[in-house]
């Protein structure tokens, strides 16, 4: 699971744990438990040292205003991204291009302003 709060995680990490009334229902909740991962502790170089999709959109992720998008543009250069999606296959452009799109909107940057995620 990942958490990209300012703050730490301080919910439970298993479902047994979050359902109501868990105790007196135990035998019916399944106990899947979460492996935490808090992104704000894995700094974007150490995100990128994985050079694949999913460290691009972690990074994006971790984003709470527009500001720090352009710090990222900042970090990250764009032929770095042109090798982790040069590969890729059409579909899982489509999809990764989808879900940027949807992070950037969610912190207000301007659609102008995106230059990050022209794959």
């Amino acid at each position: 699971m990942f958490y990209d709060g300012e703050s730490d995680w301080t919910a439970a990490t298993s479902l047994h744990e979050r359902v109501f009334l868990s105790d007196a229902l135990g035998s019916y909740i399944p106990d899947y438990r979460c492996i935490l991962m808090q992104l704000k502790d894995y700094s974007n170089a150490e995100l990128m040292e994985r050079r694949n999709e999913l460290s691009v959109l972690l990074m994006i992720t971790k984003l709470h205003h527009s500001s720090e998008f352009f710090n990222l543009e900042r970090e990250v250069r764009p032929e770095e991204l042109e090798k982790i999606f040069a590969d890729t296959p059409e579909y899982l452009l489509g999809i990764v291009a989808h879900i940027v799109e949807t992070l950037l909107d969610k912190i207000n940057v301007p659609a102008e302003g995106r230059v990050i995620c022209e794959f």
